[in-house]
């Protein structure tokens, strides 16, 4: 053990000499190091250190330790776990405090970088005599008699004007490149002087693991910042980011959706995006034009473009191609309205129980009612549910139910699991069940979903047609008061959404790309992935347009269409209540 503290004090010495730009440190440090590697593979792991420093890593003579330190411990195979950091530990009593609080954490070697330091280093060197304590600078290791108390520079401790003047010539670097503003806080950059963000996302499964991908190769793409990917539970997102970014400890951007995302850009939580679109150099005019439209939003008077394309995904009809086949249908049978789509329900339905035409989950019909009657309110916040074209809408739906052709009391995961069990032949949801279908062993394809003659009018006029969607976008927290950092979140946005790595996302994650310029012929090794994409330009977020209520606008449709499904109760009556509820919502959250 004292040889491999002995290697990894002069490795870490000449390593610190290194990032102060000595050729000749490096060159040694290159080679101490190597031999580092070769003849304590095995000690090292069993080495825990804990450095203290007077710094950090905003400070050249401290970030030269840092980087040193780190250098050292990678050549020797030593993990992160292996190092404990105290940064910024003052010359008095709390350097005794620092050393204590590593020592209970199991470190067998303390080093210290600051002259000052070393008086309370011997001292804890004095009670833990199993321990080794080593003052990078300092001179009492001589006088002690201790043999668990080193120095590793016993006459550099003027040596700091050098570091000074190091430190004042980086700092002039990060200031003239921009790095570096008045604004900047020092625990905003990593050791090696990255500007540091923080993102939050839900992505859990494998379309998580192809984000980190993307983010992992941004970092490695570029030494000026470094994307801390922060997996969150959505729930938590939803339930907590506004508080978190308020006192400052939220993420610098992060992924939800349109519907929150437009309540929060007008209150304020999220900072619009217009000047990135305005860039010509960010790619955006390769984004498609309708998942742009929808998070461009009135603030204060002004149009503004306030979220970035994330994970779009319009919903389709999956169907069993087996049960499919066994009706007799063919491509040529692909329902193109929602009364062709009851008859091919109808084709696929056994009498006897075993096999349900469809799994329609009698929630989330938004889009449902906006495509095939007069949606839920207009684009001016006017409650428009109560009309005879949803009360046709919602009399049809019932026929699915009433005629057995689909199970009624299913949500989305209930809906999925009966037809990816074998219970139901088709399913509307989004282009995730391709996966899952594969998994469970279900062969399928997709349609889209059919349209509507319905007279809600979207915002780029027209009538009709709503295929469904999932709409995932980045948004820009206001805790980013810096230039850098907010312009390390832009270099992101365009790193995430260029062509190559959308054909990543889509091909991992199963998501449509954002990016116009992907061709079907690049995913072909997901081809429905492909041809859900084409939906599209067609599908529109149900719930969005407003400041916020859109939990409680959402429940309300809710209620109407579960008893719609699951009740005998009169159709107009329940237009009335739902009426009556959402009208008092949108008075509730009109500006």
């Amino acid at each position: 053990m004292k040889k491999l503290l002995g290697i990894v004090l002069s490795a870490a010495m000449l390593l610190s000499m290194a990032a102060c730009g000595s050729t000749a440190a490096s060159s040694a440090a290159a080679d101490s190091t190597a031999d580092a590697a070769t003849a304590t593979d095995a000690a090292a792991s069993d080495l825990k250190v804990g450095v203290i420093t007077i710094g950090d890593e905003t400070e050249g003579y401290t970030a030269a330790h840092i980087n040193g330190i780190k250098a050292a411990a990678q050549k020797l195979g030593m993990s992160d776990s292996q190092i404990v950091w105290k940064y910024k530990v003052p010359e008095g009593a709390e350097c005794s405090d620092a050393a204590e609080d590593l020592v209970g954490q199991g470190c067998n070697l303390v080093v210290s970088n600051s002259y000052g330091h070393q008086t309370y280093i011997v001292e804890e060197a004095e009670k833990y005599p199993d321990v080794t304590f080593v003052s990078m600078t300092g001179d009492f290791a001589a006088l002690t008699g201790l043999d668990n108390f080193k120095n590793a520079f016993t006459n550099v401790y003027e040596s700091r004007y050098v570091a000074g003047v190091v430190a004042g010539m980086k700092l002039q670097e990060l200031v003239e490149s921009g790095t570096l503003t008045p604004e900047t806080q020092p625990n905003s950059f990593t050791a090696d002087g990255k500007v540091k963000i923080t993102m939050w996302h839900g992505f859990s499964e494998a379309d998580g693991k192809t984000l980190e991908s993307i983010v992992d190769d941004f970092n490695k793409s570029q030494d000026k910042y470094e994307i801390d990917a922060q997996l969150q539970p959505w729930s938590t997102i939803g339930e907590t980011m506004v508080t978190k970014v308020t006192s400052g400890d939220g993420p610098d951007f992060v992924t939800t959706g349109a519907d929150n995302g437009q309540g929060w850009s007008i209150d304020g939580t999220f900072q619009c995006v217009t000047d990135f679109y305005d860039d010509k150099d960010s790619g955006t005019d390769e984004y498609i034009e309708n998942v742009v439209d929808q998070i461009t939003f009135n603030i204060d008077g002004s149009e503004e473009k306030c979220g970035v394309p994330m994970g779009y995904a319009p919903t389709a009809v999956w169907y069993n191609t087996d049960m499919w086949k066994a009706a007799g249908l063919t491509d040529a049978d692909y329902p193109q309205t929602w009364d062709e789509l009851l008859e091919v329900a109808k084709k696929l339905t056994k009498s006897d129980g075993s096999q349900y035409g469809i799994a329609l989950p009698d929630l989330g019909w938004a889009p449902f009612l906006k495509g095939n009657g007069s949606g839920i309110y207009t684009t001016d916040g006017k409650v428009s549910i109560n009309t005879k074209e949803n009360k046709a809408f919602l009399e049809k739906m019932r026929d699915f139910y009433k005629g057995g052709y689909s199970v009624s009391g299913m949500d989305e995961t209930a809906a999925r699991e009966s037809f990816e069990s074998g219970q139901s032949a088709m399913v509307i949801v989004g282009p995730w069940e391709d996966q899952a279908s594969t998994d469970k062993g279900i062969n399928h394809d997709l349609f889209p979903v059919p349209n509507g003659d319905g007279t809600y009018v979207y915002p780029d006029g027209t009538k009709g047609s709503n295929t469904g969607s999932t709409g995932l976008y980045w948004w820009v927290t206001s805790q980013v008061g810096d230039s850098a950092k907010k312009q390390g979140i832009y270099d992101f946005f365009k790193f995430y959404n260029n062509h190559d790595n959308q054909v990543t996302w889509s091909l991992g994650s199963a998501y449509p790309p954002n990016n116009t310029t992907v061709t079907a012929d690049e995913l072909s090794e997901r081809p429905l992935i492909a041809k859900i994409g084409e939906n599209t330009s067609k599908s529109f977020i149900g719930i969005a347009g407003l400041k916020g209520g859109f939990g409680d606008i959402a429940a309300s449709v809710d209620t109407l269409t579960s008893n719609t499904a699951r009740t005998d109760d009169d159709i107009q009556s329940l237009l009335d209540d739902a009426e009556s509820q959402i009208q008092g919502y949108l008075d509730e959250y009109a500006e």
